[in-house]
């Protein structure tokens, strides 16, 4: 018999002033003989990303989330853009969350509206299934995790950047060991409104998915996939019929693009304002020893395998060169090698003094592009969130990879 449970709806998230809220409304909730549970809801007023809430009473009047992690499972009308009207969705508690019985009036099940203009904080884009975008409200409830194989592969998941108005210090002080007094010049940035990035530098596998054709010096074919990709030049990620072009065709959302330079450094530093994300500062930064603080974050000279900035040998397995994307411990939005392994591409000319140029835009022209984060093959003061420099947009070098970035309101 059918058992009804503890219903409640929620519309998550500030909406701008202009725009119509979205409403969730008459939401229930039954589970059959096979645990599965049936959600139906109603949508009004506007299209909404929708996702699953539930709640277990743990004490009398007390009423605690199961956790993310365990809101996997879900499939119907949840996780992506939903239309307004009668809707809904099923949750396999058994799978999702296993070895916990759900008793009467213990667990309560609750339906989330995310405005378009405040999504959730995951967006992941499946690269083999086209206009397949499913959002989450955190990392934990991606299925399998952040670190799942397939997020370094099939599909592209990015994380949702709360910039907007946030007035922060971009740059370096003088004091930073291994700064570069040239190009780092300290200055105060306001940033207009939030965005989507990479949670990883995108892949060999992703790249092969869909341009049909590998791009990486290190392509052993053991351990290319989860590789960032290499060798890539700003006008074969951007340029034309180029993975970002390819990446708003199958995804259905053109604003696919790289980050700007100030985009770049804000999700890097993550709230922080140190040299490195994790809140230190270099103890070493000349030369190329292994720096106590950096070696946990990032691939460089001192944990790649490598000596005088000689690239390992194509076949070379993962503890020499470029590492898997998320070999090293991310910052606290949950990003992963912003700092090491590669350089990124930034969508912005490079210039030397940026302090008075508008951090939307950067500047208005150019004879190089920005990279950002340092790489393998260099030492740890390379590897800080101020680190800047300049390459021809056609260069091509083993240092040369990417993350993608797109404006949150670009559905």
């Amino acid at each position: 018999m059918n058992r009804l449970i503890t219903c409640f709806a929620a519309m998550t998230g500030a909406v701008l002033a202009f725009a119509t809220t979205p409403e969730i409304s008459d939401v229930t909730a039954t589970q059959n003989e096979s645990r599965r549970v049936t959600v139906g809801y109603t949508l009004k007023n506007a299209s909404a990303i929708i996702t699953l809430s539930v709640e277990t009473n743990v004490t009398d009047d007390v009423w605690v989330s199961i956790g993310d992690e365990n809101l996997t499972h879900v499939a119907g009308e949840a996780n992506k853009i939903v239309e307004p009207g009668t809707r809904s969705l099923t949750w396999l508690p058994h799978k999702a969350w296993p070895d916990h019985l759900i008793a009467d009036g213990k667990i309560r099940i609750g339906v989330k509206a995310w405005a378009l203009e405040e999504p959730p904080e995951i967006m992941a884009v499946d690269l083999k299934a086209a206009n397949t975008v499913n959002y989450y409200s955190s990392a934990a409830a991606l299925p399998g995790g952040v670190q799942d194989r397939r997020y370094k592969t099939d599909v592209l998941v990015l994380r949702h950047i709360p910039a907007a108005n946030v007035t922060w210090t971009m740059g370096s002080p003088e004091t930073e060991l291994g700064r570069n007094a040239n190009n780092e010049y300290a200055h105060q940035v306001t940033l207009g409104a939030d965005y989507w990035i990479g949670v990883y530098e995108v892949t060999q596998r992703q790249y092969e998915n869909l341009k049909g054709e590998k791009k990486g010096h290190y392509n052993n074919p053991d351990y290319y996939a989860t590789r960032p990709v290499d060798c890539c030049s700003y006008d074969q990620a951007l340029g034309s019929d180029s993975f970002i072009v390819r990446l708003r065709q199958i995804s259905g959302i053109s604003g696919f693009t790289f980050p700007t330079e100030a985009q770049w450094e804000f999700a890097c530093r993550a709230g922080e304002g140190a040299a490195l994300y994790n809140g230190q500062n270099l103890i070493d930064g000349g030369g190329y020893k292994p720096d106590q603080f950096v070696l946990p974050l990032a691939r460089f000279l001192g944990n790649s395998g490598e000596s005088n900035k000689t690239l390992a040998p194509a076949d070379s397995g993962p503890e020499k060169g470029s590492a898997p994307v998320g070999s090293y411990e991310p910052n606290a939005w949950g990003l992963y090698d912003m700092l090491g392994n590669m350089y990124e591409w930034c969508l912005d000319w490079y210039q030397h003094d940026i302090s008075n140029v508008d951090p939307a835009t950067g500047p208005a022209s150019g004879t190089q592009r920005v990279v950002r984060g340092g790489w393998h093959a260099e030492g740890a003061w390379q590897c800080r969130c101020a680190r800047r420099a300049g390459f021809a947009s056609n260069s091509a070098f083993g240092e040369n990879g990417f993350r993608v970035a797109c404006p949150i309101t670009a559905q």
